[in-house]
């Protein structure tokens, strides 16, 4: 019996590791955001803070590309075409090479212009960081797609798991180095993911690729990449706010809330990859989308179950805690507050996974424009009302909790209708 455990472990032994990467992430992250805000001054986290925004924009220069190689290469492949997944994987490297140079470009370009027209010095220093960070994500997008399509996961799980290293102890290093702690955790970041891929490619890319077949993976991939990237923006669109009207100092303080919407999205993260498959499953075996409804439920009691008391305990232990640890933030502590209790509007999280499910990616894109079209118009007048950083975060939970009631009003509505199930 033990052996028959060990053999299904060894088998499974790739997909275990990247899921075990994926959960680890948020909660490593967390750490590592704690230890810097303990030995970073406010304004030099906000400073970081700031420069890391511009990747998450950037990201739409992807065009869809890897995604579509994601999608396409395993296709192919198990349509016995090796010459047609050759060309594709020779497209999407040629792409990775030239969005890994514009990338690169706009690196240097943010660090000339931050050195002639940023007041504060430290931001022409900190964006150094953007030239490795933006060359060298590409270029590992571009493998993990190759070695996920080749069914390679376990070096995909070692490479997240050594880039989640070097991100705990690039934070750990800021007790002795200061910023330049962050410096390094955003310059090596992407460049540790795609050493560890390189070390063996499943299937590589050659020099020679047609633009024909990047169109070809851009017109597949680009669909399920502006889902990514609208929720990215979604994501960040309180930081940008108060970068691009308050300090960075204000942003430095924001920080915290940030750090406790990473321990937030543990729990959404984590319903979302176990009912998933479950509702997949359930949509195959009954053919039809009211099979689902008792998926709805299941969500919204786990969420209410978890984040309640998430909620009501963070509220409550926030101010102890940072008073205790970080006292230079503790002008943060409201706005911390607040993002705690938006836990509770996540209450989508879960039931949402039947909107994949049933292959309906276009409704929260659609939400998730809007919602940040309005987290930016409520943001900024309540900057204008001088509700300062509290106000944002405000704004963003009441958008939050806007978009997940539309998200959840949907699922109730397609549930109660008869969607047959695709082939």
């Amino acid at each position: 019996m033990l052996s028959f455990f060990l053999k299904k472990i060894k088998s499974q032994r790739g997909d275990l590791l990247l899921l075990s990467a994926k959960l680890s992430t948020p909660l490593l992250g967390l750490i590592g955001g704690l230890v810097a805000a303990r030995f970073l001054a406010p304004e030099e986290l906000g400073v970081t803070q700031a420069i890391m925004l511009i990747p998450t924009y950037l990201g739409i220069l992807q065009l869809g590309v890897f995604s579509g190689l994601s999608r396409n290469l395993p296709l192919f492949r198990a349509k016995g075409d090796p010459e047609q997944a050759q060309r594709l994987v020779d497209a999407s490297g040629m792409a990775a090479r030239w969005i890994g140079g514009i990338g690169a470009f706009l690196g240097v370009l943010s660090v000339i212009v931050f050195f002639f027209r940023a007041d504060n010095s430290l931001f022409p220093l900190v964006s150094i960081a953007l030239i490795p960070l933006l060359l060298f994500n590409p270029l590992q997008l571009h493998l993990s797609a190759v070695h996920r399509g080749m069914l390679s996961f376990e070096s995909v799980g070692k490479s997240l798991h050594a880039q989640n290293i070097w991100n705990l102890v690039s934070s750990l290093s800021t007790a002795f180095w200061g910023v330049w702690g962050m410096v390094l955790k955003m310059a090596g970041s992407n460049f540790v993911v795609w050493l560890g891929l390189r070390r063996s490619v499943p299937l590589e890319a050659n020099a020679s690729a047609n633009w024909s077949d990047v169109r070809v993976l851009s017109k597949i991939g680009l669909p399920v990449m502006i889902s990514g990237v609208v929720f990215g923006w979604m994501s960040v669109a309180d930081r940008t706010i108060i970068a691009s009207f308050l300090t960075a100092e204000d942003l430095g303080y924001f920080a915290l809330a940030g750090i406790v919407a990473s321990a937030v999205n543990v729990f959404p993260m984590s319903i979302n990859m176990l009912l998933y498959p479950r509702i997949a499953g359930a949509f195959g075996a009954s053919g039809s989308s009211r099979s689902l409804r008792r998926f709805v439920w299941i969500g919204l009691g786990l969420n209410m179950a978890v984040m309640l008391p998430f909620a009501l305990l963070a509220w409550y232990l926030i101010p102890i805690a940072v008073k205790a640890l970080l006292p230079a933030y503790t002008a943060g502590i409201p706005a911390a507050q607040v993002v705690a209790l938006g836990a509770v509007f996540q209450f989508h999280s879960g039931s949402s996974a039947i909107i994949p499910a049933l292959r309906k990616n276009w409704v929260p894109t659609v939400v998730g424009v809007v919602s940040v079209g309005l987290i930016w118009v409520a943001g900024i007048l309540a900057i204008q009302l001088d509700y300062g950083i509290v106000g944002v975060a405000v704004a963003r939970v009441g958008v939050t909790a806007l978009y997940s009631a539309v998200l959840l009003g949907f699922v109730f509505f397609v549930t109660r209708r008869d969607i047959q199930c695709e082939d």
